[in-house]
């Protein structure tokens, strides 16, 4: 979504993180996707915070 993203690095509102050499842009949209997770949606993920939502 992106209302609701902003990507300081590269200055665009892609959220789709891209995994170099250094991994120099993707902790935030993995932290965001960890902690908005839903239970039971078929990944091995659980969120942190109920009712939360990306976008």
């Amino acid at each position: 979504d992106p209302q609701a993203s902003y990507d300081v690095n590269s200055h665009d509102d892609d959220p789709m993180p891209r995994y170099d050499l250094v991994d120099s842009n993707r902790h935030g949209t993995r932290c965001a996707g960890e902690v908005a997770a839903t239970a039971n949606n078929s990944i091995c993920a659980v969120g942190v915070a109920f009712g939360a939502g990306v976008g």
